[in-house]
């Protein structure tokens, strides 16, 4: 169960920084 617990967490950690990137592009495409 802890590998799925670390997979969930870093499937989410990149979700995040991809939704960050994607703000930040916009901005500064804007």
């Amino acid at each position: 169960p802890m590998i799925i617990i670390i997979w969930f967490a870093f499937f989410i950690d990149i979700n995040i920084h991809t939704y960050l990137w994607g703000t930040c592009d916009i901005l500064l495409h804007a």
